[in-house]
């Protein structure tokens, strides 16, 4: 059996769906939050603080995630219950690989809003980013007593389970997640790849395969897993082709070029091999350095 130590991480999902159509934060519309008051200094601040988030929330689209926070640290200032803020730098923070500063985020709009799924959602994939797969699965059973049929959660308590190696667990969450979204590639992929810790190759080509046509230009490994599944199953010309494929779609793909190069090596393609190799080593792939000096010395 191959443990593979990769999978899919989710982005929040834009309603409590499931995701990458859902990979990006949902921020939600300063508009949809009345003003709360009647005094005209409670306009003027509503009306500040509605501005300092369309401000924001423009800046985290462009991806300008740090200017993004200063906005919403001026909103909490004003409104320091502020959900849509408390939220929304979360998700900034999250994107700056600042998970433990956005779990305190999340935590606040949870105390704010505690029946808001998102929050919930963004906290788990937090707790999932930095380990706590424990914490992850708690956030996602209290998601699913609120709404058992949000996929989104089903597919990311998948992912606690499968970062924890409880396999069998894993794959009865990514079902449901399936059976509640199936047009959501990232699933069928994870589930290959929990089928591959269980030793069953074939059935995880079929989700791989499944997750290829759902998004065939997908920059994420699809292609590369099943070519590493063909490889174990001895069928090297058929891994080369969809090396190849994800190279394409993903030329700085380091593991791409190592793993296409280990395949040509069992077809006696070694100056293909070494090509390769060379590639994935000037990417920065350490293996294929080693690969390069024990190989082709000769080139």
């Amino acid at each position: 059996m191959r443990a593979r130590g990769f999978f899919t991480k989710i982005g929040v999902p834009a309603s409590a769906l499931f995701l990458s159509a859902i990979t990006a934060p949902v921020h939600i519309k300063s508009s949809e939050y009345p003003f709360k008051g009647g005094a005209q200094v409670e306009i003027i601040a509503s009306a500040h603080v509605t501005r300092l988030l369309d401000s924001g929330n423009h800046k985290y689209n462009d991806g300008n995630y740090k200017d993004a926070i200063f906005d919403y640290n001026k909103v909490i200032e004003i409104d320091s219950q502020n959900f849509e803020a408390h939220y929304n730098r979360g998700d900034a923070k999250s994107k700056l690989d600042n998970c433990q500063g956005a779990i305190s985020d999340y935590d606040i709009a949870i105390e704010i809003d505690p029946q808001h799924e998102d929050a919930y959602v963004s906290r788990g994939i937090c707790k999932n980013d930095l380990g706590n797969y424990k914490e992850s699965i708690r956030d996602m059973h209290v998601l699913i007593r609120m709404n058992p049929n949000n996929a989104t959660a089903y597919f990311v308590r998948g992912n606690s389970w499968l970062g924890r190696e409880a396999y069998r667990l894993a794959i009865v969450d990514y079902n449901r997640a399936i059976e509640l979204n199936p047009n959501y590639a990232d699933i069928y992929y994870n589930r290959g790849i929990t089928k591959e810790n269980l030793g069953n190759t074939k059935g995880a080509i079929i989700d791989f395969k499944k997750a290829i046509e759902i998004d065939p230009q997908s920059e994420k490994s699809y292609y590369i897993a099943r070519g590493e599944s063909m490889d174990y199953l001895g069928f090297h010309q058929a891994a080369i082709d969809d090396y190849t494929i994800g190279i394409e779609i993903n030329p700085q793909h380091a593991d791409a070029y190592r793993v296409r190069g280990n395949a040509k090596k069992e077809l006696e393609d070694l100056q293909g091999a070494c090509e390769d190799w060379k590639k994935a080593a000037e990417l920065g792939d350490e293996k294929s350095s080693k690969l390069l000096e024990e190989h082709c010395q000769w080139t």
